[in-house]
């Protein structure tokens, strides 16, 4: 339903239109929106609206996670956020950088998946600017950007946190990737939990600040999934078969025989020489650095160095700002 269209049924006023975002900014009243608990502070009066609203009464799960994404951490966002879009979920985020743009990405690559943003300024701008584009992909799809704020209101602080409630509000549950502690996605799920919605987190290393937070909350008793199938099925719901990701089934680190009978080499093209594989065999998702590898498997620096770049070049690692490496899982 286009958005003009849904209006009156969602007790929506039309506003104005932006000359660089022609989709026309709508209020939507109090009494329209059931899904907000009365005791969210502060109070929702009203929200501001961009695209097609009719997305707030279809099942959304929301994903957030850090601005300082991982390459690995804005993987597995793309990852669940494709796989649950393709499921029927509508993927709720803030459009931040990292993990939330990384999850409207994933959404969006699922083909006629849907997802809401929710911003903390007026709808007549976007930020960070480098998401204007995005915003954009969003509402061509037909997704929904959102706003508690008019137009005019620039994002402050302290409206980032606000946001985040609404964020919880819309969504049937919280998925976390890489949340520090005190970051604003814990913000988020704590308020998801105080509105009775569960919280989920896709767990990571020990020594990565970055998951300090998310694993606090698995403690205190956060459901821990490492998977989109495995966040369905706690959810209820019956994921397809489709959606899990290709593994081989006799070789999970994919240097020997596959599932279909191939060769490392055939699995992995980018892997027929000997030192790639080499370091791939050793190589985990926690960083490691080169020169650690090359202890570990008795070849030079060197040979190490050009394995890694063989295994980069084929997807299969990154290289952190350190200077360390890491396996990269394969969507």
């Amino acid at each position: 339903m286009a958005p003009r269209q849904a209006a009156p049924s969602l007790g929506a006023h039309f506003l104005a239109r932006s000359p660089s975002m022609p989709t026309p900014i709508t209020r939507l009243e109090r009494d329209a929106l059931p899904s907000f608990s009365d005791a969210l502070t502060p109070p929702i009066a009203h929200l501001f609206a961009r695209g097609d609203a009719e997305l707030l009464g279809q099942p959304a799960l929301a994903i957030v996670g850090s601005r300082r994404a991982s390459i690995q951490g804005m993987s597995d966002a793309r990852w669940f956020a494709k796989a649950l879009a393709e499921a029927g979920f509508v993927v709720v985020s803030g459009l931040a950088l990292g993990i939330d743009g990384a999850a409207h990405e994933g959404a969006l690559a699922a083909g006629g998946g849907r997802t809401i943003a929710v911003l903390a300024h007026g709808l007549d701008t976007i930020y960070p600017s480098a998401h204007q584009r995005l915003a954009q992909d969003i509402l061509d799809a037909g997704g929904l950007l959102l706003s508690e704020y008019e137009g005019g209101v620039p994002p402050r602080p302290f409206q980032f946190l606000h946001r985040n409630r609404i964020i919880a509000a819309l969504s049937q549950a919280v998925c976390l990737l890489e949340a520090a502690e005190g970051s604003g996605s814990i913000s988020t799920a704590l308020s998801a939990l105080e509105q009775g919605s569960d919280v989920f987190v896709v767990p990571g290393s020990i020594h990565s600040g970055l998951h300090a937070g998310g694993h606090r909350l698995i403690r205190q008793g956060a459901g821990l999934v490492q998977s989109p199938q495995e966040l369905m099925q706690d959810l209820g719901c019956a994921p397809s078969s489709a959606l899990q990701r290709p593994r081989a089934a006799t070789d999970p680190l994919g240097l020997g025989t596959t599932a279909q009978g191939g060769s490392a080499q055939s699995a992995f093209p980018g892997l027929e020489d000997q030192r790639a594989r080499t370091v791939f065999a050793q190589l985990r998702f926690e960083p490691v650095d080169a020169q650690s590898l090359a202890n570990m498997n008795g070849s030079s620096l060197g040979d190490t160095l050009a394995g890694l770049l063989m295994c980069e070049l084929a997807g299969l690692a990154t290289r952190h700002p350190d200077g360390s490496w890491s396996r990269l899982r394969r969507d």
